[in-house]
């Protein structure tokens, strides 16, 4: 659908565009994600999209209705939003989501269009289609996401170790200190952050590119609803706070994301703040876990059993 070389050209154009425009040139604070946002996420995409394949045609309206639902989650979290709700802010505000609380449910929105656009099985195996969903749609999310790498110069010496520290917007900790859009500014002055925020950093490419699973954007949020076992049990995407480890590196990139009862079980304790497992002990929990798995059959165990099998171990971890 779309090729790599074209999705990268199209984000360092946007990324450019946006850079030279009037409303980041006069923003007093340039990194508010929001002030990135591109309203016509259509003409630059359709230029170099290749269709292919037989068949009923992908409707769309679905993609658009989600991405509206998914924009204004974002925006109920901004400063902006507190102004127009007279203090009391948006959704998200108001419902103490951190960041990947609101990957998770805007997780259910993309979910629910590509199921009832009827994508293929084909198409969701293709990274073209996922950089094409995420261009053509879902682009102003994924920079929101992930805009500590959106927002780095290529010459950047940042490290994957400081975002996880919580150094910025795309992190839970940037949230739980108030930094849900707006960044620090950078103290080098705003000629520099100018200058670095025009150029698409090669940071941010595992996020658009449609291969990485556990890392572009539209493909983990569609994972994590998938691994759970689908929208009946959506609730559980958004329920655990400060996940954006425990999703991608114990959930999204092992072999445990393939088995919905056993990921359940998991985010089930995960969620609950009494028997939430800190980092130490969860990876501890998820080394077991996985040596247990080489020797079961896990599609065979139903919901009670893969919550005992996760039970006992991970009250190992608790103890």
């Amino acid at each position: 659908m779309l090729s790599l070389a074209s999705a990268l050209q199209i984000a360092q154009e946007r990324k450019a565009a946006r850079a030279a425009s009037s409303e980041i040139r006069d923003a007093a604070n340039i990194k508010d994600a929001t002030l990135w946002w591109v309203d016509d996420l259509m003409s630059d995409v359709h230029a170099k999209v290749k269709w292919w394949g037989e068949g009923t045609e992908m409707d769309d309206t679905f993609l658009e209705d989600a991405r509206v639902d998914i924009e204004q989650l974002v925006y109920s979290m901004s400063f902006r939003a507190d102004a127009h709700s007279g203090g009391s802010g948006g959704y998200a505000k108001q419902y103490h989501l951190d960041s990947d609380q609101v990957e998770g449910k805007s997780a259910l929105y993309l979910y629910q269009a590509i199921e009832h656009a009827g994508v293929t099985a084909v198409a969701l195996d293709d990274p073209g289609f996922w950089r094409y969903v995420t261009l053509a749609y879902f682009w102003n999310f994924a920079i929101w996401r992930e805009f500590r790498a959106f927002s780095a110069s290529t010459a950047s010496t940042d490290t994957d170790e400081d975002a996880a520290a919580g150094k910025g917007v795309g992190t839970d900790a940037g949230v739980a200190a108030g930094k849900n859009v707006t960044a620090d500014t950078d103290a080098s002055g705003e000629d520099s952050a100018h200058a670095n925020l025009a150029e698409l950093s090669n940071r941010f490419t595992p996020y658009i590119d449609g291969v990485r699973y556990g890392d572009c954007v539209l493909l983990r949020m569609y994972l994590r609803v998938k691994s759970l076992g689908g929208l009946e049990h959506g609730h559980l995407a958004w329920s655990v706070k400060g996940g954006t480890d425990f999703w991608r590196s114990h959930i999204l990139r092992v072999q445990v994301g393939q088995y919905p009862q056993i990921v359940r079980a998991m985010v089930r304790r995960q969620a609950d703040t009494k028997t939430r497992l800190n980092a130490t002990p969860l990876r501890a929990f998820a080394r077991e876990l996985n040596r247990a798995l080489v020797n079961l059959v896990p599609d065979m165990l139903d919901d009670s059993e893969a919550d005992l099998l996760v039970g006992e171990m991970w009250e190992r971890q608790r103890s």
